[in-house]
């Protein structure tokens, strides 16, 4: 081996170790999540968050349960029925200076009718309060699939509702694929995420 080919090689080797170390410090954004409800089992929140994780991996962001909360006295969960009930759980809703929740909140409940077209109801629903659009949060009915949460927090995460079929973001879903997020999806969590973070979402450091 020449002078010159040794340096080509020792560069070569450098650079790989360089990127294997990079990739090995690649930083996953654990966000707080805070958990509203009356009467859940705590398997099937766990199940739901683990879908969530594992589809949001790729965009190096999950989720950690750090409280779940019971309703205040005198109101519940167990339905909501319509526009103002949605509103009105954002008077649970913590918000940072900036005015955005601090954690993400996601409320359990037992029944939620679709404001669009009731009496029929829907599984979840990533929902603005009307007169204070930076807050927002998660709903979910306990009667949801398992990919349901996961499908809200896209919302949340800034995804719209996408028509490319098995997508999480899709209604057309058959079970050939599991579903998945297109790489513009993934950018779009990851630069959300940074804009949270910055406006007083908390997350959690290990």
């Amino acid at each position: 081996m020449t002078r010159s080919s040794s340096v080509i090689a020792l560069l070569s080797l450098a650079c790989a170790l360089c990127a294997s170390r990079v990739e090995s410090q690649t930083t996953v954004t654990r966000v707080a999540l805070v958990v509203h409800a009356d009467s859940a089992d705590r398997t099937w929140i766990d199940a739901q968050l683990a879908q969530a994780s594992s589809l949001f991996a790729p965009a190096d962001v999950a989720f950690e349960i750090i409280e779940v909360r019971a309703s205040p006295a005198g109101s519940s969960l167990a339905s909501i029925e319509d526009r103002a009930a949605r509103d009105a759980l954002g008077s649970r809703v913590v918000t940072s200076r900036a005015g955005e929740p601090t954690r993400v909140n996601v409320f359990l409940t037992e029944r939620l009718v679709d404001v669009d077209d009731p009496p029929n109801e829907r599984m979840g629903v990533h929902w603005r309060r009307r007169r204070s659009r930076n807050v927002h949060y998660v709903i979910v009915s306990l009667r949801a699939w398992p990919t349901t949460l996961a499908h809200e927090l896209g919302h949340y995460f800034g995804n719209p509702h996408s028509s490319t079929p098995n997508n999480l973001m899709s209604y057309d879903r058959d079970g050939t694929t599991p579903p998945f997020f297109d790489a513009a999806q993934l950018a779009r969590i990851q630069s959300h995420a940074r804009r949270y973070t910055r406006a007083g979402l908390e997350t959690i450091t290990r």
